[in-house]
């Protein structure tokens, strides 16, 4: 599948979880408890969207006016890897997207149904016309972590969604997509 209709399909499905989400948007009165579709589209429409540019990811953010993360919050996200971090937080939940120099994307979310998160992840992909393929699952330190491969434009990535409710853990979701190596 040619990388605009990818784009192009990514974005439908991105406006169809921001609708399925219920007033979940900036403008919503009233807060919601679950982030996961916001979580999911925005992976869909930054880090799938433009996989393996972080550039595009950055401009497409800043063109979204998407705020950067304080210095502090970024250098504990990228720990001692170089890249940029945005603060996608909204009424919803907290979120952060991770973009790395070496073109690894990540969305982290705190307030997400944790069952959610694979399932919108698997049928975000299957509509825009990729192949998700599980590879492994694992739990450690409270969190399960799923494993999938994807081709983007012909070129193989790995996703890696993990998942937590631990009460003291700032996030319960974290979504990123690597580039093979």
């Amino acid at each position: 599948m040619k990388a605009v209709t990818i784009a192009k399909r990514l974005n439908e499905i991105f406006i169809v979880l921001a609708l399925l989400s219920d007033g979940a948007n900036a403008q919503s009165q009233k807060p919601q408890p679950d982030g996961s579709a916001q979580a999911v589209g925005l992976f869909a429409q930054a880090c799938l969207q433009f996989a393996g540019n972080p550039a595009a990811v950055r401009h497409f953010l800043n063109a979204k006016e998407v705020p950067a993360l304080s210095a502090d919050a970024t250098r504990i996200f990228l720990k001692d890897h170089i890249g940029v971090g945005f603060d996608a937080s909204n009424r919803v939940t907290r979120m952060a997207l991770i973009s790395e120099d070496n073109s690894v994307c990540s969305v982290f979310a705190e307030s997400v149904d944790t069952t959610a998160v694979n399932p919108l992840l698997q049928t975000v992909t299957r509509k825009a016309g990729l192949q998700l393929n599980a590879t492994d699952e694992r739990e450690r330190g409270g969190l399960t972590s799923r494993f999938y491969k994807v081709a983007i434009a012909g070129r193989p990535y790995n996703i890696v969604v993990s998942t937590g409710n631990d009460e003291g853990r700032s996030f319960h979701a974290a979504l990123t997509l690597a580039p093979e190596p």
